[in-house]
């Protein structure tokens, strides 16, 4: 997702929509909230050293570079926004106010996340 690779990005919700079991909609979605939020935090910091980065956000040095590209595919705005994105399609999921697929989910809100 940080990349912004819609190619791949779909294939990974094809995949997702079609193990639904191993890959249950609630926790896909906690995770890329638990992403977006660490960069939100990247975003936020005035040191963007990869060590400062790595303790700030909670992740292996290893991984920064991920968040450094990342930053520039989403701009603090467009992660805020990407944010509220997860929430509704969170209550969505857990049936309030929609009837959708989780395959139509997913690709909703891949849709809204990466346009």
């Amino acid at each position: 997702m940080g990349a912004k690779n819609v190619v791949k990005a779909n294939k990974i919700i094809n995949y997702f929509a079609e193990n639904p079991k191993s890959n249950p909609l609630v926790m896909t979605i906690s995770l890329l909230n638990g992403f977006f939020t660490q960069l939100l935090l990247f975003h936020g910091l005035k040191d963007k050293s990869k060590l400062s980065v790595s303790k700030k956000i909670g992740v292996h040095p290893y991984f920064v570079d991920e968040y450094f590209l990342a930053a520039k595919n989403y701009p603090m705005r467009k992660v805020a926004q990407t944010i509220a994105f997860l929430r509704d399609a969170d209550v969505k999921s857990k049936g309030v106010g929609a009837s959708q697929s989780q395959r139509d989910l997913l690709k909703e809100l891949l849709f809204k996340i990466l346009h």
